[in-house]
This record gives structure tokens, C-alpha cells and sequence, in this order.
């Protein structure tokens, strides 16, 4: 099997225009999570990875206006801790991302943003 670090970002870049309901979406993250969570190589590139706008797969999942689960971006977080502090083409963050894509309204997720670079 070719890894692509790639398939997480669009995994998450998926949530804004998704073909399924909402929580199918989120539960194909989780197990893209689930099948390379042995791998923290693997893990760190595809969490790091930056597409379009130099986004990585920590804004597109927060940009989307779903309310994105806490478990989903406290695994982001604790893989890839330095995600928190990757800027996209345009300087934003990826709680940035959060307060314009309305996971604002979830409290513990933007904590953990904040937690993770204070």
C-alpha cells in the first residue's frame, strides 16, 4: 500500500461538501486515524501536510462550520503537536480557523487549541 500523506488533508477538506452525512465523514477520519495509529512517521506527515493554501489537515477539519469532535482534534494535537503552530498562506492559525469556521461554539475544542500554544 502507497502512503499518501495527502489522503488525511482531503479527508478533512471533504467535510465541507460531503457526499455523506456529517458524522460518516468524521467516523472515516477516525479511522484513517485508527488504521495508521502505529505509525507516528506516517502520522506526523499526514498531519503536517499542507494543500491548498498551505492549510494543513488541522484548518480544513476546523474550517467547516460542523462543530468537529474533540477526540478527532485531540489526536490531531497529540500527534502532531506543532501543527497548532503551522500558519496557512494567509497567517492564520489553525484557531483562526476554528473561530471563522464555527467550531468557536465548541468551547473544549478552541481550549485545546489554546492548551496546545498558549
Amino acid at each position: 500500500e502507497t502512503f499518501k500523506p495527502e489522503e488525511l488533508y482531503d479527508l478533512c477538506r471533504n467535510l465541507i461538501t460531503p457526499a455523506t452525512t456529517y458524522e460518516e465523514a468524521y467516523d472515516s477520519i477516525r479511522q484513517w486515524l485508527n488504521r495508521n495509529k502505529d505509525d507516528n512517521t506516517r502520522l506526523k506527515k499526514a498531519l503536517t501536510y499542507q494543500g491548498e493554501y498551505n492549510r494543513t489537515p488541522l484548518h480544513r477539519i476546523l474550517n467547516n462550520n460542523t462543530q468537529p469532535p474533540l477526540d478527532i482534534i485531540q489526536t490531531f494535537i497529540n500527534y502532531a503537536p506543532e501543527a497548532v503552530k503551522v500558519r496557512d498562506q494567509f497567517g492564520s492559525l489553525p484557531i483562526h480557523s476554528a473561530c471563522f469556521g464555527g467550531a468557536s461554539l465548541e468551547v473544549e475544542v478552541i481550549q485545546a487549541l489554546v492548551n496546545s500554544y498558549p
